[in-house]
């Protein structure tokens, strides 16, 4: 399964400059709810990178892309380090996904040398009345000024852009904007739950209070409720879309016998988050952060994980304890997940993201060129 790993996902820190409705960092009632993000700072330095991809393990990678489940490069200690290491490597290809909205020009123009083989994916979701509604703290005159700086130093750059009811009436101007910056190309996508915001998100403050709603204000439809769910997912149609969608019973029930087709082993790909684990998919890892390095007793996941603990030691995909090659090397925590797929399991997220019946992997993208010399 991990004998030729040929694409990196890294996750070189979990801080972030924005706070985006539908990302995790804005779970819960309070910051102090998540210490993994405020009390527990974490990042991947450029020597520890260093170590990870001149591993032999990983001598058949191909690309490298850093994109955080909680986390942005802009916010990382020493972003340039990170890439110069991956530079030195000698890979085909380096993906950047950022919201743009911090580092001064000096900082992209330096990353635009490392071009062509770095591109840079910037989240632009509107224009300059509507673009900080979803990417909250960031600023359209920022991300823009950033992003042009990064091109005309001859960076080659993506805009992706989120469609929402209060943007979507930009979408032709944004695409325009884009070919006359110099975007490589235009891409737009539907929001990362299209079921949430039609009952409406409340956008929080930072201080996790109502600040105003994203969707249909309001909608006071019950998602939550039994019978509506088992009507909804009754016969041919998609089981479940997300975890948060049913209780945790309900969704077990409903996923059980729903097979498993893995998009990180057919693709050979392996992901290390800023918690400095090494997992399949971001998708776990990401699940890891939320359930260790909390009160893991308060974790509706932590039985799943205290099951890899409890037989492979604390620190069994850690690269502060072991190297690459250790732990591709002693696959069995890794075979586990692929036996957990045939069993009932309180994790639920490979069935979530990566069964036969989700329909997750369906979202729809559309990309389009608008400079596809550049």
């Amino acid at each position: 399964m991990y004998t030729k790993i040929k694409e990196l996902h890294l996750e070189i820190t979990n801080q972030c400059n924005s706070r985006c409705p539908q990302c995790s960092r804005t779970f819960g009632t309070t910051l102090e709810e998540q210490p993994w993000l405020t009390k527990n700072p974490n990042e991947l330095s450029a020597d520890e990178i260093r170590k990870i991809v001149f591993d032999p393990a990983l001598q058949h990678i191909e690309s490298c892309y850093i994109n955080g489940n909680y986390g942005d490069i802009v916010m990382h200690n020493d972003p340039m380090s990170v890439i110069e290491v991956l530079a030195e490597r000698k890979l085909q290809s380096i993906r950047i996904h950022t919201n743009g909205g911090a580092q001064s020009t000096t900082f992209w123009k330096e990353l635009a040398k490392y071009s062509p083989k770095l591109m840079v994916y910037f989240a632009i979701d509107g224009l300059e009345d509507t673009h900080h509604l979803y990417r909250r703290n960031t600023r359209y005159d920022v991300v823009m000024k950033n992003a042009r700086a990064f091109i005309d130093a001859g960076g080659k750059a993506v805009w992706q852009f989120i469609k929402f009811d209060h943007n979507k009436h930009q979408l032709e101007e944004a695409k325009n904007r884009s070919q006359e910056y110099g975007f490589r190309w235009f891409e737009h996508t539907m929001p990362y739950n299209k079921k949430e915001l039609s009952f409406g998100i409340s956008v929080k403050d930072k201080n996790f209070e109502h600040s105003y709603w994203l969707g249909n204000k309001g909608n006071e439809k019950d998602i939550d409720n039994p019978q509506t769910l088992q009507d909804q997912y009754n016969g041919t149609k998609p089981i479940v879309k997300r975890m948060h969608e049913v209780t945790p019973v309900q969704f077990i029930n409903l996923v059980n016998d729903s097979p498993i087709k893995c998009r990180p082993k057919d693709d050979q790909v392996l992901y290390i988050g800023s918690t400095k684990r090494v997992w399949p998919c971001c998708f776990l890892g990401g699940r890891w952060s939320r359930t260790n390095d909390m009160d893991i007793e308060q974790s509706s996941l932590n039985n799943y994980f205290k099951e890899y603990v409890e037989k492979f030691g604390e620190h069994f995909n850690s690269i502060e304890h072991y190297s690459i090659s250790d732990i591709l090397n002693n696959l069995n925590n890794f075979k586990k997940i692929e036996q957990d797929w045939n069993t009932p399991s309180a994790c639920g997220v490979c069935t979530t993201i990566c069964s036969s019946s989700s329909d997750w992997k369906t979202k729809e993208k559309k990309k389009e060129y608008v400079n596809e010399s550049k």
